[in-house]
């Protein structure tokens, strides 16, 4: 069986938003080794005009005192592909369910995330931030998918599913 090729490209890389506290204190920057990082993943999608999108929100989160956390780097992007004939290899069965490729669903967020990870060492250069590199991650553990065939996904959640993940980021 022939597996008809899926063309695509990239239409659009953005910045949504970027906000930063930078530490002040020597005392305080030396102790800092080690922040959370928070990885949001959104999509959007407009299937008439063949477009799918990766929102992604990236915030750098310190454990102040024990239970208290505060998020020290937030940034969001947005990219924006452009899939040649989206409706047949996308299915919206309704606002929070949707069937794609897996394969295919894990190279839109992969991309995502690179292009994320490129604008964010840009944006952190010559900042606190720029020692904490946004680590690899593995995209097929973010993508949405495998969150609604776990049934994760519930009815209070808007039309663009959500997925979160935290790992550790170490000064380096």
């Amino acid at each position: 069986m022939e597996t008809e090729a899926i063309k695509f490209q990239i239409t659009k890389l953005k910045e949504i938003g970027f906000s930063y506290i930078e530490p002040t204190d020597p005392g305080q920057t030396q102790k800092i080794d080690q922040l959370e990082v928070g990885i949001n993943v959104n999509y959007r999608w407009n299937l008439e005009q063949d477009i799918f999108g990766v929102h992604l929100d990236i915030a750098y989160i310190k454990e102040i005192l024990e239970h208290q956390k505060t998020e020290l780097l937030k940034f969001s992007s947005y990219t924006e592909f452009k899939v040649l004939n989206l409706q047949k290899i996308f299915k919206v069965n309704n606002p929070n369910d949707f069937i794609m490729d897996e394969t295919l669903e894990t190279t839109f967020v992969s991309i995502a995330i690179s292009s994320t990870r490129g604008m964010l060492a840009s944006r952190t250069a010559g900042t606190f931030f720029s020692q904490f590199i946004f680590p690899l991650v593995s995209p097929g553990d973010l993508i949405l998918s495998k969150k609604i065939k776990a049934g994760k996904l519930t009815e209070s959640q808007e039309q663009k599913p959500t997925k979160t993940k935290n790992k550790k980021l170490k000064k380096g």
